[in-house]
């Protein structure tokens, strides 16, 4: 990191890529909303690559990918986009925003990362 530079506030906290689960995805958007995340859902019919490619250009820090095994199992993977590691997280939005809240917090501080269990 340059010293001295201005780090800016990401556009969007998590971004998620429904796999066939748009509704279910825009449902879990609107209540991790409010709970106070920015949140945005991949509605353009972009291939996942393309998906992925965008959350990186706009500078999203996480992406989670939601097809029907995640609604089943009631468990999503978290993309860090900055380093490429993967979280396991609860889709409960109460639990899913804690998550996010405090990993976003570690990683302002901080770069390295902890699995979530």
């Amino acid at each position: 990191m340059l010293k001295g530079a201005i780090i800016s506030e990401p556009p969007v906290d998590l971004y998620i890529i429904p796999v066939g689960t748009q509704k279910a995805c825009l449902k879990l958007a609107t209540e991790l909303r409010s709970k106070g995340l920015k949140v945005d859902v991949e509605m353009a019919d972009r291939r996942l690559k393309k998906s992925l490619d965008f959350a990186n250009k706009q500078g999203i820090p996480y992406v989670a990918i939601v097809g029907e095994n995640e609604l089943e199992s009631a468990q999503l993977m978290l993309k860090e986009m900055k380093t490429g590691i993967e979280y396991k997280a609860c889709m409960d939005p109460t639990s899913l925003s804690r998550e996010l809240v405090k990993m976003k917090k570690e990683g302002l501080l901080r770069y390295d990362s902890k699995i979530i269990e």
